[in-house]
């Protein structure tokens, strides 16, 4: 029993510094519209298809987040050493996109606050 608990209060410590470790930045949309004035912007639509449809911001890529082969999709068409951009409809699919992006080795990770949603307000 007490190798069992000085297991798992490892494992928990571990744990906790790894989540200390998954960051990434809101950004608002004004951010966001002064960044697409750059070039080579790695922007990632994490909505589905139907979403993207509907219509999506210039030069974004449509991976969704529900799709099983997201990961290695992200993994294939995205530099880990350049900023990522995502964007969802509000804002929790790209928020939990984020994250696993920077569990996933991604430098530096941004997600649209507020998602389509506030890119489309005026």
């Amino acid at each position: 029993m007490k190798t069992f608990l000085l297991v798992l209060g490892m494992i928990l410590m571990f744990a906790s510094c790894v989540e200390g470790q998954t960051t990434y930045k809101n950004i608002s949309k004004q951010d966001l519209v002064n960044v697409l004035k750059g070039e080579n912007v790695q922007l990632v639509d994490v909505r589905t298809p139907a979403e993207y449809d509907q219509g999506a911001i210039k030069g974004a890529i449509l991976i969704d987040f529900w799709n099983e082969n997201f990961l290695s999709t992200i993994r294939k068409k995205l530099d880990k050493n350049k900023p990522v951009y995502l964007y969802c409809k509000v804002g929790g699919r790209s928020s939990n996109a984020a994250k696993l992006l920077v569990n996933n080795g991604f430098k530096k990770v941004y997600s649209l606050d507020g998602g389509y949603s506030s890119w489309i307000q005026k």
